[in-house]
This record gives C-alpha cells, structure tokens and sequence, in this order.
C-alpha cells in the first residue's frame, strides 16, 4: 500500500491572491478527511493574520503545520551570514533569527512543527543543527539525499524527504489529469513512500514571487515589492478542477495511505536507550576494520556516536578501574573545526592515553559534538586516528590488561560513509550573486559526515 505525503510550500507573503490558492488546497484535502503539510514561511503566517484570515488560519488547523523559514528568500540568507561565522556564532545566529518566526507559527496556528522545509537552496549544516535544536528534527529537501534508497540522520535531522511529484511540472501538460495519474502509478512501482508536493501560489501566479524580487542576490525593500504576475482565471480555473478531480482519484482507490512528515519522524525517531558492553566490543572490531557507521542488533550508529561511546567508556574506566557494563546513547554530532594532517605513529602509554580520553570526554560533554583536533602528547591528531585508537584501548581493556602502550597511526580522519554523501551547492544557482561560493559552509557539511548514518 503507498503511502503519501501532502506538501505545499506556503511562501508568498507578498501576491494576496496566493491566498486563494491555499485556501483551495486546504479545503479539497480537508473536505475528504486527508490532512497535508503546510510549510510556512513565518512572515506569509502573519500577513494571513495581519489579514484577518481567521477562516483560512481555522481552515489550516486541521492540517499539520511545519516551518519553512522567517522571510525564505530575502538577503541574506542563511548560507550568505554564516559563511563568515564558526559553528557556535552560526547556530546562535540562526536559532536568533528564526526563533521568532517558528513561535509565531505555534501562535497562529496552535501547533508545533516538526519538520523544516529548505528555503531556495539555502539550507546549511548549522541550520540543520538549529532547527534540530529548535524541536524540529526533520527536514524536506536538504542537501543530503536518500542513500540506497534509505533516509539519512545527518545534524540529528532525518533527511531524504523530498518531493517526487511537483504539481506545477503537470501544469502545461496535455490530458493533464491523466498525465498526473499515470506519474503516481509510475512512483507507486518504485517506492512506498511518494511526496506530492507544490507551491500553492503557483497555482494562481505565472512566476515566482521571489525571483520577481530576490534573485541572483536582490534585495527588493519591502516598499517596493513587487506581487508575482497572475495567471489567466480560467486557466486557473481547469487547473483547480484537474486537481481536485486527481485527489479525489486518490482517495477514491482505497489502498493508499496518508500521513504527515511526524509520522515519517514516529516511524524513525531513535531510542535513547543505552548500549552494552557487548555491543561496544563489537562496535569496536568494526571500527578496526573499517572507520564508519556501524548496524548492530538492528540499531545504527554514526561514527561521532561510535566516538562519544568510546570516550564515555574510557572515561568511565579513569573513575572505576573497570569497563562499565552500559554505555549511554549520546546524540553526538560531528566536529566543525578543521582536521590536522597527523603523519607516521605514536605510542602512548595507557595511564596517559585514558587521561586523554577524559579531556575528549569532557568536550563531548560540553559542546555535544567530537573534537576535530586532540592533542597527544604534544602532538594533534584528527578523530578518526584517535577513534581507531579508542576501538584498540577498549579491546586492551576487554582483556584486563591495565598497562602496557596505545598506538595511534595516521589514517582517513573522515568516515567512509563521507564519499556518499551530496554537499551543498550555492554557486551559479538562482537565490545568490555570481561571486557567492559558500565554500567555507561545504566545508563545514563534509566535517558533519561524522555525524550520517542510514535511518534504519
């Protein structure tokens, strides 16, 4: 049986007529017991209020409301003020900014979202982090895509969610209603899971009402706006009618299913629930044979979780003399600081390399992530030669052994997990300036391949 998600954009705050089209949306789904994903923009939410749109804003209530940014494309955006800022600076600013228009969501429409819609490709690592740290831990169109077909956890964010049928790429089409059942037959065959998504006032505007005022790195003052071009009424008309016709098709069959983005989350959240001792032994062969993500007895963990395990039961040991027999879930993501080119070996003895592991310990603590630099011995070594060399420690210790010496080898500071994943991508595209790279932030995104891992 497929399942189906409902997901419509809700951006333009500027076009009234956009006003419509959501009001449209909202009834055919609700009118035939279907609750969708209305993503808001936060000031698109409060010109319904400033309206006084209280039927629609009612009308709404029965959907699932989800964010989708304060102000979506004005500059700067959100890759345009953090590519200057280190990660803490980056995630205080976005949670800064954004917070405002998250809380007047939960106001206007008397929810909480769930989920975080990408806004014109401007989404980052630290925004995933913020929305994650915000209470919204699942995110629609991010740069990190489904691997082999699965959903990623990326940030502490479930990611892969996308669109994979856009209503408006049906709009010209000839037998249009036909045209759109035949692309859900085909996805039907492919996948269980189908997204259906749209941006509503495409329905009733021939253009976008942001690249009318913010493309290529515009930025129309709020005096000037100018509203997106309508649409021809009676083709808007044909339009409502083929897709209120194609939803009712929909519901009519009886063996599909319609959920929202929090039950996608229900369905996947991850158990706080701590590992054993055992678990770790074997968490710790795997990562001697190959640093990466990790599945055992049916739960995955990432390599910055794998990390935090070690350094927690090292430290544990510093306090009691022996391994512990649990070893709690921390949700620890990867590092954000550059990684230093570590060459040849070293040895350490284990007195000194467990004091070490406390320091490592400490920081995970502190900031919720592994560090990118440990310093040994007056040497800086990168997690993932310290990770293979915490793998070798507790294995040491498994045996009872007390004494003797750690060695610490240079290899891949990054998890293999880290050639699969897609990075962000900002040059040459619609929302930024020709000069605009964002290379500092693609650095930052490939750190965070510590923290990815399939969501099982």
């Amino acid at each position: 049986m497929p399942e189906v998600i409902f997901s419509f954009d809700d951006e333009d705050f500027i076009t009234p007529e956009a006003d419509e089209a959501t009001e449209f949306r909202a009834r055919i789904l609700r009118d035939r017991g279907i609750r969708g994903s209305f993503n808001f923009v936060g000031e698109r939410a409060r010109a319904l209020r400033e309206r006084g749109r209280e039927d629609l804003i009612e009308l709404l209530q029965f959907h699932e409301i989800n964010y989708h940014s304060d102000f979506h494309s004005l500059h700067p955006t959100f890759p345009e003020y953090l590519e200057d800022l280190d990660w803490d600076s980056g995630v205080e600013e976005v949670i800064r900014r954004e917070i405002k228009g998250l809380n007047d969501l939960r106001e206007i429409f008397s929810q909480s979202p769930i989920a975080f819609m990408q806004p014109g490709n401007s989404v980052t690592p630290q925004v995933l982090y913020a929305m994650y740290l915000m209470g919204m831990p699942v995110m629609e169109a991010s740069f990190i895509h489904p691997l082999d077909g699965k959903l990623v956890w990326y940030c502490n964010t479930l990611n892969g969610l996308t669109w994979d049928f856009g209503f408006e790429s049906h709009f010209f089409l000839d037998n249009r209603l036909e045209r759109m059942k035949e692309s859900f037959k085909r996805l039907e065959e492919k996948q269980d899971l189908i997204v259906l998504g749209t941006h509503p006032c495409m329905l009733v505007t021939s253009e976008f009402w942001d690249s009318v005022n913010f493309s290529k790195g515009r930025n129309t003052t709020e005096g000037e706006y100018k509203p997106a071009p309508p649409r021809p009424r009676e083709f808007v008309k044909d339009l409502m009618r083929d897709i209120e016709e194609f939803v009712s098709w929909l519901r009519g069959r009886g063996d599909v299913e319609f959920i929202t983005y929090r039950d996608v989350y229900e369905r996947y959240k991850p158990s706080s629930e701590w590992i054993s001792l055992e678990v770790l032994f074997k968490i710790a062969e795997g990562i001697l044979e190959e640093l990466n993500y990790k599945i055992v007895e049916n739960r995955c963990f990432s390599a910055s979780e794998i990390f935090s395990f070690f350094a927690w039961a090292i430290s544990y040991y510093s306090s009691h003399k022996n391994l512990p027999n649990r070893i709690p879930y921390r949700r620890t993501i990867g590092p954000a600081e550059d990684m230093p080119s570590f060459k040849g070996e070293m040895r350490v003895g284990l007195g000194d390399f467990v004091r070490n592991c406390e320091e490592v310990n400490r920081y995970i603590v502190r900031r919720n992530r592994i560090p990118g630099r440990i310093r040994v011995n007056g040497v800086e070594v990168g997690p993932g030669s310290l990770a293979r060399a915490m793998a070798k420690c507790v294995l040491l210790l498994r045996e009872g052994r007390s004494e003797g010496k750690i060695r610490i080898e240079e290899g891949d500071d990054f998890p293999v997990i880290d050639r699969e994943l897609t990075l962000p991508h900002y040059e040459g595209t619609w929302l930024y300036s020709e000069e605009f790279k964002g290379e500092r932030i693609i650095e930052l995104a490939r750190l965070q391949s510590w923290s990815a891992k399939p969501a099982l």
